[in-house]
């Protein structure tokens, strides 16, 4: 007979100590973006990019003038307001 899991962490604060591991790894990604194309009809920005932003983390965006960063951010913020194929979550 295999025992219970409750059974086999016996020292104290060790099934909190599990579910507070999970939630601080659930918690971790602060924005995820998965397979995101969008453009306008003369000009693709983003064609299947996929990256996660993690909470406390800094990140930069560089490019040129027209490249998309502002609309990147504007997208994270307010994805309802964008068209787009992939998926944001926040």
């Amino acid at each position: 007979r295999v025992p219970s899991i409750e059974t086999l962490l016996t020292a104290e604060g060790d099934i909190d100590r599990i579910k507070n591991r999970q939630n601080t790894e659930r918690n971790r990604n602060m924005i995820q973006v998965e397979n995101l194309s969008y453009g306008f009809p003369d000009k693709e920005l983003y064609h299947d990019i996929s990256f996660r932003l993690e909470a406390g983390r800094h990140c930069a965006l560089i490019g040129s003038n027209g490249s998309g960063k502002s609309t990147l951010v504007d997208m994270l913020m307010r994805p309802d307001q964008y068209w787009f194929d992939g998926r944001i979550t926040r």
